[in-house]
């Protein structure tokens, strides 16, 4: 990668990990539950006198963020981040995804995507992985092309990662490279 480094001094996994997707996930799904709780009875539970806590609320999201730390890596170009990318692994089904690319404006049609797809796979491959899947809804054909990436299903997913992805009702589609 050349004068390139893979690392982040402040807040490692920067704007997705610490302040957006991440975080405001695990804020809608504590909402999420909220909302729920206020129709107990159409579920035929009734509760008296419940409320939130927003500290522990914060506290949980800020939980999340700490336990998938260590699967994002920063792209930094003289000491600026420029681009990141995460690879979550699923041991139990030997599978890896690789998730949250992103690349800045400014660094985009540089081939910062590729290296850092690239360096996940490199990744993966060191942990024994067999598979490396990734979701997208919008750049499918930039992981088939730049990653060689083929078209998969949900039926492709951990267990645990499938019930995420029908939670969400994002429709991504997932795509799946073999890696052995």
């Amino acid at each position: 990668m050349g004068d390139t480094a893979i690392i982040e001094r402040d807040y490692l996994g920067g704007i997705c990990l610490n302040w957006g997707c991440i975080p405001t996930k695990a804020l809608l799904r504590s909402s999420e539950i909220w909302h729920l709780m206020h129709r107990l009875n159409e579920f035929g539970f009734s509760a008296d006198n419940f409320k939130f806590d927003i500290e522990n609320i914060v506290k949980r999201s800020r939980a999340v963020i700490d336990k998938s730390l260590g699967d994002y890596f920063i792209f930094e170009i003289d000491k600026n981040p420029v681009a990141c990318v995460a690879l979550h692994v699923y041991p139990e089904q030997n599978k890896g995804e690789l998730a949250c690319l992103y690349v800045s404006a400014p660094h985009e049609n540089q081939g910062i995507g590729r290296k850092l797809i690239q360096f996940v796979e490199n990744k993966a491959k060191e942990l024994n992985l067999a598979e490396l899947l990734t979701l997208s809804t919008q750049a499918f054909t930039y992981f088939q092309s730049k990653g060689g990436f083929g078209e998969g299903t949900p039926d492709d997913l951990p267990p645990a990662r499938r019930e995420k992805y029908e939670q969400s009702g994002r429709n991504s589609k997932v795509l799946v490279k073999k890696l052995k």
